[in-house]
């Protein structure tokens, strides 16, 4: 059973370009947790992948993008809702499969608890990302990317 929440944009990422945000950290509530690389806009399918730290013991993981709590501009973060214990626990990721239905099942299963925000930010029709940054939002001229 698929949790289309869990798995779309939360209202402010929908201003973003996924490409846009390579590169900034990613953050729980309970320190960093790597550096996103890249993600996938679909409606109800879209996620981030992020290369962890060392110090996490995994080189990358996938998170559902309705994970997202807000982003950051002045930090060049990405706030999520899961702390850094979830993101090891996590079934393991395979560059492979993050389409995989069944990857996906075991995601959802795993950050059920832990995506209070869900229901709170997640747009009742979310809009792929097609657009950049909206004009009035302030730029990072340092903007790292790690294509």
């Amino acid at each position: 059973m698929s949790d289309p929440a869990l798995w779309s944009l939360s209202v402010q990422l929908q201003q973003y370009c996924v490409t846009d945000l390579r590169g900034f950290t990613v953050e729980g509530p309970d320190g960093r947790i790597g550096i996103l690389k890249t993600g996938c806009a679909h409606p109800g399918r879209s996620y981030l992948i992020v290369s962890t730290y060392p110090s996490l013991g995994i080189a990358t993981t996938m998170l559902p993008a309705g994970l997202v709590e807000r982003i950051d501009e002045d930090r060049a973060a990405v706030l999520v809702g899961c702390c850094r214990a979830d993101v090891v626990q996590a079934p393991p990721f395979d560059v492979a499969s993050p389409q995989d239905d069944v990857y996906r099942a075991a995601l959802e299963q795993h950050y059920a608890g832990s995506r209070s925000r869900a229901t709170r930010n997640a747009s009742p029709a979310p809009r792929a990302l097609a657009r950049s940054r909206p004009t009035t939002a302030p730029t990072r001229s340092s903007h790292r990317s790690l294509s």
